[in-house]
C-alpha cells in the first residue's frame, strides 16, 4: 500500500488524468491495466523515480486460463482497508482527553508539534499537549470534520468543562508527512 510521493503521483495521474484527451486507466486491472516500469536514478545521492512510467494498456497475460488462475489467487483486502482499523485524529483526541490514553495521539503528533490559540496567547509543544490531555478535566465530544486532505484537517467539536458553560471549538490541524504538526483552535462559549 505504501508508495513514495513520486510513485503515488504517477499512479494517481494514470487513474485521474489532468487533460481531457487522456483516458483514465486503472493500472491494477488484470485485463485493462498497465505494467509499471520502475526506473530508479540517483540524484544528489537520493533515489529518484521521475523517469518511471506505465506501459500501454494490456492484459497481464494473453492466456485466459492463466488469467483465471491469477484471478483466483487474489485475496480480499477488505479487512485491511476497513475504516474501523484506522484511528482518526479526532478519535485520538477523544481517547486522550476523555480516557486519558495518550498512546495514539503521541504517535500522531510530530515531534515539533505545536498547539496554539492566539486569542488566549496559548501555546503548547507535543509533550505539554500530552500532559494537558492527561491532566484536564474537560470532556470533548461531537467531533465533525469539515475538510481534510494530506496537508490540513478542519473541524469542530464541543467541550464540557466543569463549572463553565458548554463551548464549541473550531480547529485547523496542519499535516506534514502524515503527522500533525500544528493544531490551532478558536473556542466559543456563546452558542
Amino acid at each position: 500500500y505504501k508508495f513514495g510521493k513520486k510513485i503515488w503521483d504517477k499512479i494517481n495521474d494514470k487513474m485521474n488524468p489532468e487533460f481531457e484527451d487522456e483516458t483514465p486507466v486503472n493500472p491494477f486491472d488484470l485485463w485493462e491495466g498497465a505494467n509499471f516500469k520502475l526506473k530508479i536514478r540517483k540524484v544528489d545521492g537520493f533515489s529518484n523515480y521521475d523517469k518511471s512510467e506505465f506501459e500501454a494498456v494490456s492484459p497481464l497475460n494473453g492466456d485466459d486460463s492463466k488469467m483465471e488462475e491469477i484471478w483466483k489467487t487474489e485475496h480480499s483486502l477488505s479487512e485491511f482497508t476497513d475504516p474501523k482499523n484506522f484511528k482518526t485524529y479526532s478519535d485520538s483526541w477523544l481517547k486522550a482527553v476523555n480516557d486519558k490514553d495518550t498512546s495514539i495521539i503521541s504517535d500522531i503528533l510530530s515531534n515539533d508539534f505545536v498547539w496554539v490559540n492566539d486569542r488566549f496567547n496559548f501555546k503548547l509543544d507535543k509533550q505539554e499537549t500530552i500532559n494537558w490531555c492527561k491532566d484536564t478535566s474537560y470532556t470533548a465530544l461531537d467531533f465533525s470534520c469539515f475538510y481534510e486532505n494530506d496537508e490540513v484537517l478542519v473541524g469542530t467539536h464541543n467541550v464540557i468543562e466543569p463549572n463553565a458553560p458548554d463551548s464549541s471549538v473550531i480547529f485547523i490541524a496542519k499535516i506534514k508527512d502524515k503527522k500533525i504538526v500544528s493544531h490551532q483552535y478558536l473556542r466559543e462559549f456563546q452558542r
